[in-house]
């Protein structure tokens, strides 16, 4: 199915954003919420909320959150006036568990009883609907978190800002030009925690941006509905939130040094899982890449001659005679043994050759990243980032109609998701 495949000997092993766990999510809940201080121990609890009719899920989300902060203040005997630092984490149809740090319980004592109790019950509870993993990742995203609060001040520029659950690491402050003095941006990555159901934890990194002011109040974060940050320009207030993927924004430039890049901040991240892990008595193992195989001749390796038969389609009317004939006579030279067909031949030629190979020239609109188009699905081609989000909504539904390089890509990994299986040899 593969051809030029060869085997490597020692390719170099690439660290990911992933580890696996070497006990069972029970025995690694146990461990997660076992005391490892004499001083405070996670604590939790869960409840149903559920979202009232005609409430926007922004409302709904703050004034969850506002509960959930009012239950713990409640059990650490807090006033409104005092902060808690907690992790949220959805546990599926409506219910949601909360957890927090409480005074560490003496073992044998009637509040170190009742934790136990509770954490029988969630777990049983947990089992039954198939959620346990869910757990998992409350629990250890409590700890990296704590972890990070309390170690990466003196990592980052920006201490770390924790506000409802969610962390905001590596941040950077830009003014805006023009702008009123002390408005700007600030970028930060957001850390989520996965865990899986075969027992592995995996770490991602969102990039936020909010649009900040300069605060001159001298006052603590209690608003459980503000974010803020402290930089060093001062204490940043967020104004609103802003959308992370837009670009067209002068003030939306990628970070170009290391100690600012997403890479960076996820290697500080794992760095701290792997102690969180140890401190935990967690047996874990890195999952790591390594490329076993390679392809070691393509279409561009200009002095090996091509495997398959190459056939070049056009696949639009659209361009000029002149752009027609600059591609060909290109094309020519580069691809001398290439033979030029029409689109109306190429599924014919598909059919009775698997072994072929086609270059297929697709125009792309101006501000569109890819050629990828369908004219009856749901989503419009802007929509679609890359094949294999395509490929995604092409298993949705099988009766789209896609342009016809997709389609040929679809065709050809859908005949080879019917043969046997490729297996390349893994190594632990």
């Amino acid at each position: 199915m593969i051809n030029n495949i060869k085997q490597l000997e020692s390719s170099p092993i690439a660290r990911t954003n992933m580890v696996k766990l070497g006990l069972s999510s029970t025995d690694t809940i146990r461990k997660l919420l076992r005391s490892d201080s004499n001083l405070y121990q996670v604590d939790f609890g869960y409840r149903y909320f559920k979202k009232a009719r005609g409430e926007r899920y922004d409302q709904f989300y703050k004034r969850l959150h506002v509960e959930v902060k009012h239950l713990i203040r409640s059990n650490l005997c807090l006033d409104d006036k005092q902060d808690v630092k907690y992790e949220l984490t959805n546990l599926g149809k409506g219910y949601y568990a909360y957890f927090f740090l409480n005074h560490a319980f003496k073992v044998g004592s009637q509040e170190h009883i009742e934790l136990e109790s509770r954490i029988s019950e969630l777990i049983a509870k947990l089992s039954e609907s198939g959620s346990l993993n869910k757990l998992v990742e409350g629990l250890f995203s409590l700890r990296i978190k704590m972890a990070l609060l309390e170690k990466t001040s003196d990592i980052f520029e920006t201490e770390a800002s924790y506000f409802n659950s969610e962390i905001y690491l590596n941040a950077r402050y830009s003014a805006l030009k023009g702008a009123k003095k002390g408005k700007g941006v600030i970028e930060a990555f957001k850390l989520s925690v996965y865990a899986s159901e075969q027992n592995e934890l995996a770490f991602s990194l969102h990039k936020n941006k909010f649009l900040v002011n300069v605060s001159n109040e001298l006052r603590v974060n209690l608003d459980d509905e503000s974010i803020w940050f402290n930089t060093v320009s001062g204490k940043q207030d967020v104004n609103r939130k802003l959308d992370a993927r837009n670009s067209k924004l002068l003030f939306f430039k990628d970070r170009s040094l290391y100690g600012e890049s997403q890479a960076y901040t996820l290697n500080v991240v794992m760095n701290m899982v792997q102690k969180c892990l140890e401190q935990a008595d967690i047996s874990h193992q890195d999952i790591t890449f390594q490329a076993t195989h390679e392809v070691d001749s393509f279409s561009t390796d200009l002095d090996a001659s091509l495997s398959n038969q190459l056939y070049v389609v056009e696949s639009s009317s659209c361009f000029t005679d002149t752009q027609r004939q600059s591609f060909t006579e290109r094309l020519q030279e580069t691809f001398p043994q290439a033979e030029f067909i029409s689109s109306t031949e190429v599924n014919k030629i598909a059919n009775s050759d698997n072994k072929c190979s086609f270059l297929v020239l697709n125009p792309v609109n101006e501000g569109k990243n890819n050629s990828i188009h369908s004219s009856n699905a749901q989503k419009s081609s802007d929509e679609f980032s890359g094949f294999w989000q395509a490929f995604e909504q092409y298993q949705k539904d099988p009766s789209v109609s896609w342009d016809l390089y997709t389609n040929l890509k679809l065709n050809r990994l859908e005949s080879w998701l019917k043969e046997s299986p490729f297996n390349a040899p893994y190594k632990e």
